[in-house]
């Protein structure tokens, strides 16, 4: 099973309240054991781009289950290492806005 972190905590840019955003591959067995662990699906409302297919959460905590978990883990590499990573120190509603324009490459 493939896991990866994301958001603020991933690209460097973190303070004390931010939240932990992760990320799997989604699947039955996926959403019970969440479901399991005490935590809720929340809607997505069109965030996250095409390949999020659902977002779970417990207290600070987010997991976004994705169809495609490689393209996720490339979609992170590609801004890891462009000055992109740079983006997320803007208001969030401006970094949802350039992501999903991201997952569009």
């Amino acid at each position: 099973m493939k896991i990866g972190i994301t958001g603020s905590r991933a690209f460097g840019t973190a303070t004390p309240e931010s939240d932990i955003d992760l990320f799997m591959q989604d699947s039955p067995e996926t959403r019970r054991n969440l479901m399991a662990m005490g935590f809720r699906e929340l809607p997505i409302r069109g965030k996250g781009g095409p390949n999020m297919t659902s977002v779970f959460r417990r207290a600070n905590v987010d997991v976004a289950l994705q169809a495609n978990i490689d393209r996720k883990i490339r979609e992170n590499e590609t801004i890891s290492r462009s000055p992109l990573r740079f983006l997320m120190r803007l208001p969030k509603e401006v970094r949802e806005l350039v992501w999903s324009k991201v997952q569009r490459i």
